[in-house]
């Protein structure tokens, strides 16, 4: 990481980042009152795309204005700032500046008795969404806006003391990584859906399951020649966040997507089944008000899913048969034969090219295109 503009010490550590802004040390632009600042030690680095940027901020504040936090820069008239500062009514909160040629100011809450919090910037496009959070964990939006920057921007740390001598701020839990935020307002990494949301019916054995809860992960079964581990004690019904631990987050990013593709069009439910006797495991039985799709069966560290095409007796679906990837092709010529042409297909999702093949064999079963994006 680099450096913009003098900070009056600067530390690092394997796990955090110590930084102290210097007397009268700020960035902010007020075109009426003749303001512009843009001296505050600023320690970043450069980023390309969509990204996610948390970190936990601790100042020692001594004066009004004091504060640590986020910042990304486009331009010396460009630029967003999200900090924890003690505000000039009394008491610490959460303060956004979104600048663009002239500053903005926002006062979030308050936080008495807080000594860090934690922070998240979310960038996708030209879209920002704006985070805090007492744990790390349960995010609560700020501010959401559209602010058009170049692809590339620096993005990292600030410390600011503009009417004081200085302040020193501790900055750990530093986190930069692409965006896989599904839910941008909530702003948490593939949170557990409540799939209640789309109908989900739960298996009376839930009752039961809530009574005698295993140990997470703990009992299930697995049969050995199966290339990848699935879950297969019917006894127990996984709930949604042991699924989407046991198959990690890039399968459930797939997941997330494949939900979010169908429901822009469908009326989406979804079900917990263990269906076709023991072998198979438990699974997402996708479908809409009138028909079956497919399934989503889970496995550690991935999904397969089982979709059965009944006819290939249209232009449309020979077309999107010529369309799939290499791959796709092997598994469409390896079906499991059925109907005039059709057959069922188990297609384990590892890739971008999975993805895209999944998304024509449904286009196939339902029919039409649809909108397939895993962005």
């Amino acid at each position: 990481m680099k450096l913009m503009n003098t900070a009056q010490a600067l530390s690092e550590t394997p796990d955090s980042i110590e930084m102290t802004a210097p007397e009268q040390s700020d960035f902010f632009i007020d075109e009426m009152n003749g303001i512009e600042k843009n001296d505050a030690p600023f320690f970043y680095e450069k980023r390309k795309g969509d990204f996610v940027l948390s970190a936990k901020v601790q100042p020692q504040f001594t004066k009004y204005f004091d504060a640590g936090g986020l910042f990304i820069y486009d331009s010396p008239k460009k630029w967003i700032k999200l900090e924890f500062e003690r505000t000039d009514l009394g008491y610490p909160s959460i303060v956004s500046v979104i600048t663009n040629g002239m500053s903005d100011d926002c006062n979030g809450e308050r936080m008495d008795n807080v000594e860090a919090v934690y922070l998240q910037i979310i960038r996708k496009s030209d879209y920002w969404m704006l985070h805090y959070s007492l744990n790390g964990k349960n995010w609560k939006f700020v501010r959401y806006f559209k602010l058009k920057m170049k692809s590339e921007v620096k993005i990292g740390l600030e410390a600011q003391a503009p009417i004081g001598k200085s302040c020193k701020v501790l900055f750990s839990k530093i986190k930069i990584s692409e965006n896989d935020v599904v839910d941008m307002k909530k702003g948490n990494e593939y949170p557990c859906f409540d799939l209640r949301a789309f109908g989900i019916r739960l298996p009376a054995l839930l009752a039961r399951n809530a009574v005698a809860r295993r140990k997470m992960y703990g009992g299930f079964r697995y049969k050995e020649d199966m290339m990848f581990e699935r879950m297969l004690d019917k006894g127990y019904l996984p709930n949604t966040c042991e699924i989407e631990k046991y198959i990690g987050t890039k399968a459930t990013k797939y997941v997330h997507r494949i939900i979010m593709n169908l429901k822009r069009y469908f009326d989406i439910k979804i079900e917990i089944k263990f269906p076709f006797g023991g072998k198979y495991g438990w699974s997402y039985k996708i479908g809409n008000k009138t028909k079956h799709l497919f399934y989503i069966f889970f496995e550690k560290g991935a999904i397969t899913v089982t979709i059965q095409l009944k006819k290939i007796d249209t232009d449309f679906k020979r077309i999107k048969i010529g369309e799939l990837s290499s791959e796709g092709n092997s598994y469409w010529e390896n079906r499991y034969p059925c109907g005039d042409g059709g057959g069922w297909i188990h297609y384990r999702i590892l890739n971008k090219e999975h993805f895209a093949d999944i998304g024509k064999l449904i286009m196939m079963k339902i029919g039409n295109d649809i909108e397939w994006s895993l962005n």
